[in-house]
């Protein structure tokens, strides 16, 4: 149940507070110093508009140095709560900030009133100039190299154990024949008609239950088997000779040999491709690291880029020259096997 409730809250969340808060530490310990100070500010007026509970919890993570991902979501509940009133800041309490031409059309008319929409992005904007090193970094400070490690970890090991349990069903369905194999293969092949979105709910509560959460199991567990790639592998096994499994069992080989021995090396073709689509799909991936990932230094290369353009603050130049870097890996694997990935699409189209 409490799963289910945060799920229906991260879409809130992401309207009310786009971008991440990088350092919850250092963005709690700014508020709950400046507001138990009575300091002149905008980091007071925040502090002073968060409820009791919120203020607890902002002052324990601004002692303890640390913050717990399930604590996340309900601070940033409150802190959007605090940013939509339209009154939360005087004129006085943004001079001197370098905000934005459309940003400061905003401020003069703090006294004339102001929507809550707008209201939400002035205060935003603010909150982003005074916590510039927790709110919308924009680029700046980026470990690009780690989010780079991280993608090549958890897509490098996806692909891998992917195809090994995708082949090895490809295997079975192909060369053995058993009682409901028909029904079975309708009933995978029906499962690749749900969108993956559907799935988004109870996959995120499984998860959170079996403690996945904010780790890279968390990623790896749920992309383990393929049905596309056992239909992939299948199809190609389809081909391989009968007499060719017949030979290696009289020559005392085990049914797992053969699926090592034989029907691997001569499935080479499909290996490439299906090596070259997992990869893609887990090195692009976004919606579901999104959802699952709240330390930094677990983020991937897709959510690392999303870091680089704030609310109100965008480095466009870095954000390119990272998405370049983002496509070498791809750009060389397809390079490495591109001669088994053009054999794996053309694997059946000539007879005979």
């Amino acid at each position: 149940m409490k799963a289910r409730k945060l799920l229906i809250q991260i879409p809130l969340y992401a309207v009310l507070l786009a971008g991440e808060v990088r350092d919850w530490p250092a963005l709690c310990r700014k508020l709950a110093e400046d507001g138990r100070a009575g300091r002149p500010g905008p980091a007071a007026r925040v502090w002073d508009r968060l409820p009791p509970d919120a203020r607890e919890k902002v002052a324990a993570v601004a002692r303890s140095g640390k913050i717990a991902p399930e604590e996340e979501h309900p601070l940033m509940a409150a802190l959007n709560d605090g940013l939509r009133v339209p009154d939360l800041f005087h004129k006085a309490d943004v001079e001197g900030l370098p905000l934005a031409e459309h940003v400061r059309g905003l401020v003069d008319r703090l006294g004339a009133g102001i929507e809550a929409g707008d209201a939400h992005r002035l205060n935003r904007a603010v909150l982003e100039l005074i916590v510039p090193n927790t709110v919308a970094l924009a680029g700046r400070g980026i470990p690009f190299g780690r989010y780079m490690m991280n993608s090549l970890f958890v897509a490098g090991t996806s692909v891998l154990i992917q195809m090994f349990f995708s082949s090895l069903g490809g295997f079975a369905l192909a060369k053995y024949f058993f009682r409901g194999k028909k029904l079975i293969m309708m009933v995978m092949l029906g499962t690749m008609m749900i969108p993956g979105q559907v799935m988004l709910a109870p996959l995120y509560e499984l998860i959170f239950t079996m403690g996945f959460m904010d780790s890279f199991l968390g990623l790896i567990v749920p992309g383990m088997v393929s049905v596309f790639g056992m239909f992939l592998f299948r199809q190609s096994m389809l081909q391989m000779p009968d007499e060719l499994l017949e030979a290696g069992r009289m020559d005392g080989c085990t049914e797992f040999g053969l699926y090592w021995h034989i029907a691997l090396p001569v499935s080479r073709p499909m290996i490439g491709a299906f090596c070259l689509v997992s990869f893609m799909g887990n090195w692009n991936s976004f919606l579901w690291p999104q959802i699952i990932l709240h330390t930094s230094d677990l983020f991937t290369i897709p959510i690392g880029l999303n870091q680089m353009v704030g609310t109100y603050s965008q480095e466009y130049g870095v954000m390119m020259a990272g998405t370049l870097l983002a496509i070498l890996p791809v750009m060389i694997l397809f390079f490495i096997l591109q001669r088994e990935f053009i054999s794996g699409l053309t694997a059946g189209a000539v007879k005979g």
